[in-house]
């Protein structure tokens, strides 16, 4: 029977992400267990009987560090996954503040997830859409899932490889509980050399296990995305349906509140520097109107803002194809300002509501002041959106 290098080295991987760790454990633990749980016991145990015993409990110990290593994909990996560019484009799009600068920073950078790790995410997700939204079931499943269910179909030596890095994450998520118990075990019994050699070993084992996992989707996104470019199996080129509430577009209404009163953005068309619009653009596959308007603000200005209040739909352009945008109104963050000149080097410009509405250039921008003006609306408490 032929074995495959790589299916034998996943499976010993993941078995041992279960049996060595406990057994390292149960090792340790033996003084512990011989002083509290077998104090006066009369038992002799044979070498056979003791490997088996040892054995025995460096599986049931492993499983429950393995159980234990699993609340850290929800508790540690995702919240510091939403860290990074694409995280922070869904706290903003749900009305909630960027996080801690420092924190964004450490996130995106080269040592977890930079921003190329974000373009795979997003490209990923937007061919599962067009792939299930045909069924209406575009949420029935995450991205990674998705990549890992179809190369099961297109490339299977591609998903070992997946399988392979997320084993070997699965691996060191195991080694940050183990020594999480015992930097705790040696800090209550002041052993503060040990406590050391093992919070050495915490932080290492963490940030292995973040690297491999993060590797892990990357591989997966990567392995599809490249089935797509090179026009491969149909079930990656079904075209997506159209959006029912027949939304293309999606932007924001810009404002600020500084010494002078409150402030709103206004920039050059990207076809025409004399027209002066709100920042918008294309709804992708799959994509939520608020993460769109948040995204394209940001490429389109530099600006980090969040959403407040849907201000309304309008109709624009001519022809057989007639497009639908969903304007919001978006607070711009305080600690976000200009981050950079965005590469279409359009200008802007901020300015009262009444210059704003008289610079628009077209009607609808200038109804969507108007709006505002008849809301009488308070920016500096609005209220969150729930469109």
């Amino acid at each position: 029977m032929d074995l495959d290098p790589q299916k034998v080295f996943v499976g010993l991987v993941d078995f041992f992400s279960v049996l060595m760790p406990g057994g390292f454990l149960s090792y340790l633990a033996r003084p512990w267990i011989a002083s509290h749980i077998l104090r006066g016991s009369q038992i002799q145990w044979n070498v056979t009987e003791g490997w088996m015993v040892f054995l025995f409990c460096s599986y049931l110990l492993g499983h429950f560090i393995f159980l234990l290593g699993s609340m850290l994909d929800q508790f540690v990996y995702d919240p510091f996954r939403r860290l990074a560019y694409w995280g922070q484009i869904e706290r903003l799009a749900n009305g909630k503040n960027l996080s801690s600068s420092p924190l964004r920073a450490a996130a995106e950078s080269k040592l977890f997830f930079s921003r190329t790790a974000d373009k795979a995410v997003i490209q990923t997700e937007r061919l599962k859409s067009r792939v299930f939204n045909t069924i209406s079931a575009s949420e029935a499943v995450n991205a990674f899932q998705w990549c890992k269910a179809v190369l099961s179909v297109l490339h299977p030596a591609g998903l070992v490889t997946v399988e392979r890095l997320e084993a070997d994450s699965k691996f060191f998520r195991s080694f940050v509980v183990v020594s999480l118990i015992l930097l705790l075990y040696y800090g209550v019994h002041l052993k503060f050399e040990l406590a050391l050699i093992y919070l050495v070993m915490l932080i290492l084992a963490l940030w292995r296990y973040v690297d491999q996992r993060s590797k892990a989707s990357q591989r997966a996104y990567w392995l599809v995305m490249v089935y797509e470019a090179s026009k491969g199996p149909l079930v990656l080129h079904t075209e997506p349906l159209k959006r029912k509430d027949g939304l293309t577009h999606a932007g924001g209404v810009l404002f600020r509140t500084t010494d002078n009163g409150v402030e709103y953005l206004l920039v050059q068309a990207s076809g025409s520097r004399h027209v002066w619009v709100l920042p918008k653009g294309k709804i992708e596959p799959g994509e939520d109107p608020r993460k769109t308007a948040v995204r394209e603000v940001s490429e389109e200005t530099g600006y980090w803002a969040r959403v407040e209040n849907w201000l309304g739909d309008f109709n624009f352009g001519e022809g057989e194809r007639p497009q639908v945008g969903r304007i919001y109104l978006m607070q711009v963050e305080k600690e976000a300002e200009k981050k950079k000149w965005p590469p279409e080097n359009r200008q802007f410009q901020w300015l009262s509501l009444d210059a704003a509405k008289d610079l628009a250039s077209f009607q609808e921008t200038k109804d969507l002041f108007e709006k505002l003006t008849s809301w009488k609306m308070r920016v500096d408490q609005p209220k969150t959106a729930s469109r």
